[in-house]
């Protein structure tokens, strides 16, 4: 998939009840992983002619 062609590893992934025709909002969380290679798997994600609304991404700081 994508995210593996960018060496990113999925930690968790929610994907809610589909309701009628609506769009069905897909939140992933991802092992650490540089931020550049992030953003080029996400601008290839948002070319798939699946997705069909706009990607947000969010950082998410670990404790040290």
């Amino acid at each position: 998939g994508v995210l593996s062609r960018f060496g990113i590893s999925i930690a968790s992934i929610l994907q809610p009840e589909r309701h009628q025709e609506r769009n069905v909002p897909v939140v992933i969380v991802t092992h650490e992983t540089k931020e550049s290679e992030l953003r080029s798997a996400v601008a290839e994600i948002e070319r798939l002619p699946s997705t069909s609304a706009g990607t947000q991404v969010l950082g998410i700081e670990r404790e040290l």
